[in-house]
């Protein structure tokens, strides 16, 4: 070894995953730098010494990567082989590292019982290979695997080669890598906020596009442009102006509160800094994150956190870890998840927006795709599995077009659906079919109070005690008014609504007693392109 070398090697010994150059080499070579002015301060090593080795610039070697001019410290790749299942065992050594320390987990003989399903993963790995197959990096792919009512990572792959590049994508950044926008995958959160808050799936908004709401312009993917939509089609085709509307409805503060405890760990949102963009995806999530999150509508609405971990001993046998009864919290109502899976269902069914790619059993899943086409997603689950796939590159986000057989840009439901479509039918195989529990209806009192107070009717007085009689008292409904002035709402961008939607409202008393007057007749106009 040379000295550089002897150099780089020991200053990995205080943190072996921190300062691994591959993974990260500005750490590494600051590292190297410090052991080095050590050794000079200590007089281990003359001032030539010290000025030839600090000298030697540290290359990570390649397959066809030609080396610097000058003196060099060259990192080779490790072999593949080595090491089964790389991304799924670096996900396990930071989950470790990050509880029990890396001494712990080097050095004091830890035995750890994992959650990894070698069938489950090695379709995983197969899956995101085949779609990949033809093309080169920095093009990655990443696919995640969760079971809903534990939290265990079944399978994880965070990319094409770990031993080439030493990053996780699969964990954001926490992997080394960077978080990536989900798009229009995002919006089930949104979706399920309202239904939390008492909004039916029956209430509808306009999906015109172009709209402008709070001077900033929002549009359909590609220029498509609705009537009045419910909110079941305003999912299953992915109108981004309805699901703006909504998220201004409900709030975005109150919407990625319901997000971070379904399991959204994003470090790219601010309160008071984000607006209503946030419905359409505009911050940065992780594979990992949203296969755990959306594994909570699987669950109707309890979480276990995600875990590769079932039990963790130390070399004397006691018990560090043990998550084998996994503790679930609730945190959706069971009528809210289960109004989400039955609308989502709708994704993967004819006219949805990754139609083709349902299995032969219930699933539920939503398409995302960032401005662009810069990341593409499907994220889709059955009662027993949750899985999200990531597309995207990795160096930094740019547009997907024309790839694997795909005419133009790359979406959520192109090639991320048909590998979520690939790996589910092959890891569930033997897997009995289960459906999700058939939803009780949600009414909409919000819509009820917003109609008859938007008629003259004194809302305050609905649920007015009057004398000593029981129960509550209802003031008797005015006539409608012929004219009456109507709210309308704007609404935001998405993926392949390829159909106008249904401006159906549905035919509710309330609906031919106040009839909208919301153009809902009025053919819809065409919109300029937009992301999803």
């Amino acid at each position: 070894l040379s000295l550089s070398e002897s150099a780089l090697l020991a200053g990995l010994i205080p943190a072996p995953s921190r300062y691994e150059p591959r993974g990260n080499p500005a750490l590494a070579e600051e590292r190297r730098l410090i052991v080095l002015g050590a050794m000079l301060e200590e007089e281990m090593i003359s001032p030539d010494e010290h000025a030839e080795a600090t000298a030697q610039r540290v290359w990570l070697a390649g397959p066809g990567v030609a080396p610097p001019p000058g003196p060099i410290t060259a990192i080779h790749p490790r072999e593949q082989a080595k090491t089964a299942f790389p991304y799924f065992v670096d996900y396990l050594q930071r989950y470790l590292a990050e509880r029990y320390g890396e001494d712990a987990v080097y050095r004091q003989g830890l035995r750890i019982y994992t959650t990894l399903d070698p069938r489950i993963q090695a379709e995983a790995e197969r899956s995101v290979a085949e779609t990949l197959e033809g093309t080169e990096a920095p093009l990655e792919m990443s696919l995640v695997a969760v079971e809903p009512l534990t939290g265990f990572v079944k399978g994880l792959v965070g990319g094409r080669d770990f031993a080439s590049s030493r990053v996780n994508l699969a964990l954001g950044a926490a992997g080394g890598g960077s978080g990536r926008q989900p798009g229009s995958s995002f919006k089930p959160f949104v979706l399920a906020q309202a239904l939390e808050e008492g909004i039916s799936p029956t209430r509808s908004y306009s999906g015109r596009s172009p709209v402008v709401v709070g001077g900033t312009p929002f549009e359909n993917y590609g220029g498509s442009s609705y009537g009045q939509v419910d909110l079941r089609t305003a999912t299953t085709k992915s109108v981004n102006t309805a699901f703006v509307a909504l998220m201004n409805d409900v709030g975005v503060p109150e919407t990625m509160a319901l997000a971070k405890r379904m399991g959204i760990s994003t470090s790219d949102y601010q309160e008071g800094t984000h607006g209503l963009s946030i419905a359409l995806g505009a911050l940065d999530v992780s594979p990992l994150d949203m296969a755990s999150a959306f594994g909570v509508f699987a669950a109707r609405g309890e979480r276990a956190e995600a875990t590769p971990v079932v039990r963790v001993l130390d070399s004397e046998g006691n018990v560090l870890e043990d998550n084998a009864e996994p503790e679930r919290q609730r945190v959706l109502e069971e009528i809210t998840a289960d109004n989400v899976n039955e609308i989502m269902r709708g994704v993967l069914e004819a006219g949805g927006t990754a139609g083709d790619n349902g299995i032969d059993r219930p699933a539920a899943g939503k398409t995302g795709t960032a401005s662009e086409n810069k990341d593409a997603w499907f994220v889709g689950y059955t009662p027993t599995l949750s899985t999200s796939v990531w597309m995207g590159y990795s160096d930094a986000p740019r547009e997907m077009r024309n790839i694997g057989g795909v005419r133009g840009g790359i979406t959520g439901g192109s090639l991320p659906a048909a590998t979520w479509e690939s790996f589910m039918t092959a890891a569930l195989a033997d897997v009995p079919v289960t459906d999700f529990t058939e939803p009780a209806p949600i009414t909409d009192l919000a819509d009820i109070l917003r109609r008859r107070s938007r008629s003259g009717f004194d809302t305050r007085r609905l649920m007015e005690p009057r004398g000593t009689e029981p129960g509550v008292y209802v003031e008797e409904l005015p006539a409608p008014a012929v004219n009456a002035p109507t709210a309308t709402t704007t609404t935001a961008p998405e993926e392949d609504e390829r159909e106008e939607g249904d401006d159906d409202e549905g035919g509710s008393l309330l609906d031919s007693l106040f009839p909208r007057q919301d153009d809902e007749n009025e053919p819809p106009s065409r919109g300029r392109r937009a992301g999803d």
